[in-house]
């Protein structure tokens, strides 16, 4: 077994960990440019249902400044509503969705409601162009 040291050359050992702070900062770039995208497209679908404007303005997308890991924010009503569990909801006196119901025409006591999944089919659309904003904050950078 060989084991080769570099040692002495502080030069060369000072230029790769610059090189390697700054594709790490790049690539940080790149996943927040592609999170504040993938962010900009949640609203717009929430935008394009009519769901409540707090929704739309709750989704956002936080990341540390040189930090490899996002964090996609939004309010809980927005993940209830991508995975709830088909249910039964009744119309009861003073509920928004009773107004909704009868302003639509239903007549029973209960209306059935679905999942509406808009965060697992737009991250599935958005997921595949990670590695083109990566690179692409790289080839900027002509390092």
């Amino acid at each position: 077994m060989m084991r080769i040291t570099l040692r002495g050359d502080v030069l060369l050992e000072k230029k790769l960990n610059k090189r390697m702070r700054m594709y790490r900062l790049f690539v940080s770039r790149g996943i927040r440019r592609w999170g504040n995208d993938f962010a900009r497209f949640l609203q717009m679908s929430t935008k394009a249902h009519n769901w409540r404007g707090k929704l739309t303005k709750s989704i956002r997308w936080e990341q540390r400044r040189r930090g490899l890991i996002g964090n996609l924010f939004m309010l809980r009503y927005g993940i209830a509503l991508d995975r709830m569990p088909p249910h039964y909801v009744s119309l009861k006196r003073g509920r928004k969705i009773t107004q909704w119901a009868k302003d639509k025409g239903f007549t029973g006591r209960s209306i059935f409601v679905k999942p509406h999944p808009f965060i697992d089919r737009i991250y599935s659309k958005h997921r595949p162009k990670l590695r083109k904003y990566v690179f692409n904050e790289i080839q900027k950078s002509r390092l």
